[in-house]
């Protein structure tokens, strides 16, 4: 009758901590789960990444998103990229070059004269058979975390060249030790 005992003990401890298992472990993950999957339905928020999918004419195009620096940013204070729009698909005849970096690589404050609209008619210039598609990711007040974000996105989108134009905003910038 001892050991019936014992072993009944035992029964009770394992149940006990077969309950806690389900109880601390797998009704939350299951909840969470669940959560992430509703989440995942319905699609609250907003995209996150620099670009944007969408078609423009019957054509798929990428385009800039105006809230990605929201990630990083409050609302009122966000900068929003350049207006930017370029084929998904690369043309052929296409060589495609994209600019990245703070407010220096983005023209600030006027990017008309900004560094990739420079470097884009001087390579016109040299070299007019060739079309060449410039594109500028930098950003206002951005640092190299975010720039290595952008990089990493538009590294798919089928770059021939990725010029960095950074440095600033790591030292004396809203980032900056002098800050």
């Amino acid at each position: 009758m001892y050991h019936a005992g014992r072993f009944g003990q035992e029964m009770q401890n394992r149940r006990l901590w077969v309950f806690r298992l389900i109880t601390f472990i797998l009704v939350p993950f299951l909840l969470l789960a669940g959560l992430e999957g509703a989440l995942r339905f319905i699609a609250p928020g907003h995209p996150t990444d620099f670009t944007t999918r969408t078609v423009v004419d019957g054509v798929a195009v990428r385009r800039e998103n105006a809230r990605f620096a929201r990630q990083f940013f409050p609302a009122g204070i966000a900068r929003e990229p350049l207006a930017i729009s370029f084929p998904d698909e690369k043309p052929e005849s296409a060589y495609r070059i994209f600019v990245l970096g703070g407010s220096s690589a983005q023209g600030d404050p006027e990017p008309t004269y900004g560094f990739s609209r420079i470097l884009g008619l001087m390579l016109e210039r040299r070299y007019p058979g060739v079309h060449f598609e410039v594109i500028n990711t930098a950003m206002t007040a951005i640092n190299s975390h975010v720039v290595y974000r952008i990089a990493r996105e538009v590294a798919g989108l089928q770059g021939d060249l990725f010029v960095i134009y950074l440095g600033n905003n790591e030292v004396v910038g809203p980032y900056g030790a002098g800050t």
